[in-house]
């Protein structure tokens, strides 16, 4: 696959991802039952028909920056990623997971890296992967995908599984990115299956071919590998069902998201991850015009995610640095954001029940 098409696949996958974190946020933790009476898609619901993004977004962003300041460097890359995201920290986010946040509070008070990651099997790592995935297809030789993937990984979580759950989805978005149409099932599978060798994990990946085949519904794959909204930011339930709604749904975007979003439960993450997949096989000319359309943030709109995103995977040599007027700009942003959550929770409590 030439180039240009790598490009523009790795471009969808960030935009992608976007999109669902925008498309999920509004019903993140509710139930399959409120989300039910309160979605009504298509579109965003946060804000007057416009999305704004969270700390899924806001993460693959800042993985993507660092790869692209390490040029091909791990501890460079390692470095740049953990001031990138203290960083991030200081700036206040709304949206942020309770493993991460204690892994970067002990990186703000300097405490070594080995022993700031929390035993916690969250998303987090998860969420950062698939970027790291796009890299290394359209760079295939400048990274060892697994080493990379768990140094970003360890900044924050020494959980193994989320260390599976995160090279699961960096290996599946380097397939998609790579292939055109949907890859060989068995080259998904043994993706999947290569990710980790915890029998969990080997459980879960062995109900998603079966599934697959029967053309059950996300919500029937999703009661069959035990999901609940209470433990809904848990890595073995989101990684399998946004990898069973892209497969499900395979090159319908919408379908994809509002699969996983009618599950209730952390459906920004887990929309996030299955719009990166999605984004990955459509490429940036196949997502939705009207979806970028209403995805209007500050300062990660679509216009600097996908300018950063075309200079990374350009191979641009002089990447720019984020200066401190971007994490001041995304301080006073969060300000906003956190005035519309708190309407979003008021919402909450009204009708339709």
């Amino acid at each position: 696959m030439d180039q240009g098409k790598l490009r523009d696949r790795a471009v969808g996958s960030l935009l992608g991802g976007a999109i669902g974190d925008a498309m999920g946020l509004p019903f993140e933790n509710l139930s399959a039952r409120r989300v039910a009476k309160l979605f009504r898609p298509p579109g965003y619901q946060w804000l007057f028909g416009n999305g704004m993004v969270t700390d899924d977004t806001e993460h693959a962003f800042l993985t993507l920056q660092s790869l692209h300041e390490a040029g091909g460097d791990l501890e460079r890359f390692r470095l740049r990623l953990r001031r990138n995201l203290i960083a991030w920290l200081c700036s206040l986010p709304c949206c942020v997971g309770f493993g991460t946040l204690r892994a970067l509070i002990k990186h703000c008070l300097c405490v070594p890296a080995k022993y700031a990651a929390v035993n916690s099997p969250g998303s987090g790592p998860a969420m950062r992967a698939a970027v790291v995935g796009c890299y290394s297809a359209c760079f295939p030789e400048a990274i060892d995908l697994d080493r990379w993937i768990d140094t970003a990984s360890e900044l924050t979580h020494r959980d193994p599984r989320a260390l599976t759950g995160a090279r699961a989805m960096a290996r599946l978005a380097r397939l998609a990115v790579a292939c055109d149409g949907m890859p060989d099932l068995d080259a998904i599978f043994g993706q999947l299956s290569a990710a980790g060798d915890d029998p969990h994990w080997r459980e879960l990946v062995a109900k998603l071919e079966p599934a697959w085949r029967q053309r059950d519904s996300v919500a029937d794959f999703a009661g069959a590998i035990g999901f609940r909204r209470s433990q809904g930011g848990f890595v073995y339930f989101v990684v399998p069902i946004a990898v069973f709604s892209w497969l499900r749904h395979f090159g319908d975007l919408d379908a994809t998201l509002n699969a996983v979003i009618r599950l209730g439960g952390d459906t920004d993450t887990c929309a996030a991850m299955a719009g990166a997949l999605a984004g990955a096989s459509l490429g940036f000319g196949g997502l939705p015009g009207r979806s970028l359309a209403g995805l209007r943030d500050y300062p990660l709109g679509v216009k600097r995610l996908m300018n950063v995103s075309v200079d990374v995977f350009a191979d641009q040599q002089t990447p720019v640095l984020l200066s401190p007027w971007f994490f001041g700009a995304l301080f006073l942003r969060n300000l906003v954001f956190l005035t519309i959550l708190f309407g979003h929770l008021v919402r909450r409590l009204l009708p339709p029940y």
